[in-house]
Order: structure tokens, then C-alpha cells, then sequence
């Protein structure tokens, strides 16, 4: 009997359970779920790693990103604590590029008034 009614599942030639319900085999039906779950992540991981933009140096790669990951989160492809981590992961990239960038136009600015300088007699 199961939760919803008796099992429809015929049972194994000369025994009284189906494959599902028989108490015998639960190692097997657990080692075979643990294989399964780990078939999943690294099917997750795959799939996610296909759709990853290959330079993630600019914020159209990083939402092209983001899009994906979205996308795999509403097709439960990805798990909902991988698309968290992401997103962490993405906005802390964001802030570096945006930091860098910001690093870049000062030494160019600096680099330039230090040539004025110079410059002058």
C-alpha cells in the first residue's frame, strides 16, 4: 500500500513487493537516488557552463549571464542556492568592474595633468 492507495507497480517475479517497496532492496534504491542527485548537479553545472558568456568583463556579459541563470532557475534547472550564489557572485563582480573602471579614468586623468605640468615651463 502506498500513501494514495495500493501500488500499481507489479511486484517481483516470486516475491510479495514491486522493485519500489520491496525492504530488501532500500540500500540499492538509496545509493541509486545519491547517483541520481549527482547526475543532476552535474547536469546543472554543464548546462550552466554552456550558457556562460566567455568574457564577463562588461555589465551586457554579466546580465547576459544573469539572464541565463534566471531562465535555468524558471525551468528548474538550476538550483535555487546555485542561482543565490550567482547572483552574489555576479553583483561583486559588477562592483570590481565598475572599481577598476573607475581606477582606469583617474590614473588616465592623473597621467594627463601630470603631463601638463610638465609641459609648462
Amino acid at each position: 500500500m502506498t500513501k494514495s492507495g495500493p501500488c500499481k507497480t507489479p511486484p517481483i517475479a516470486g516475491q510479495e513487493f514491486c522493485r519500489w517497496h520491496d525492504p530488501a532492496l532500500e540500500e540499492e534504491r538509496k545509493a541509486a537516488s545519491r547517483r541520481g542527485g549527482q547526475m543532476r548537479s552535474m547536469t546543472q553545472d554543464v548546462e550552466l557552463r554552456e550558457e556562460l558568456p566567455e568574457d564577463l568583463k562588461s555589465i551586457r556579459a554579466l546580465t547576459r549571464l544573469l539572464e541565463a541563470a534566471i531562465h535555468g532557475l524558471w525551468k528548474d534547472r538550476i538550483e535555487p542556492k546555485k542561482a543565490t550564489a550567482l547572483g552574489g557572485l555576479v553583483k561583486t563582480l559588477r562592483d570590481l568592474l565598475i572599481d577598476l573602471d573607475l581606477e582606469e579614468r583617474v590614473a588616465r586623468l592623473e597621467a594627463a595633468l601630470e603631463g601638463r605640468h610638465e609641459a609648462r615651463p
